[in-house]
């Protein structure tokens, strides 16, 4: 399975990264991007190229552009941009704040006091049949 994951923190990156390591995804197909721009970029060309990602994996506060401030946003714009342009995408929004999107694949809140690691190996292991 291959997986975009659009994020700016390090940290929350590597995290999430473990925990999808943890289900089976392999090091080499997880692509991780910090803004919107290069996330569009990166998934076009994957289409183009033949190999097309499985799964995104968003956070909702990120820039739009490298060299930008983050957006709070950039979630949503990213999630409208990919269904604007037609690409059937599975979307995950993975944030530090509660939401919760009705039009994307799954919605996990990134946080000490939800069980967001057994969410996102829940939705992977789904995917993954």
């Amino acid at each position: 399975m291959k997986i975009i994951h659009l994020e700016d923190d390090g940290i929350k990156y590597s995290t999430i990264k473990r925990v999808l390591v943890d289900v089976g995804i392999r090091n080499e197909d997880i692509v991780w991007v910090n803004n919107v721009e290069d996330g569009i970029e990166q998934i076009e060309r994957a289409i183009k190229e033949g190999s097309p990602f499985d799964l995104a994996i968003t956070d909702q506060h990120y820039p739009l552009k490298k060299g930008m401030k983050a957006d709070f946003d950039a979630g949503e714009i990213f999630i409208d941009t990919i269904k604007n342009k037609g690409i059937t995408l599975p979307i995950i929004v993975c944030s530090s704040m509660d939401l919760e999107y009705k039009n994307v694949y799954g919605t996990v809140w990134y946080s000490d006091r939800s069980n967001w690691e057994a969410e996102v190996q829940g939705y992977i292991k789904k995917l993954m049949r």
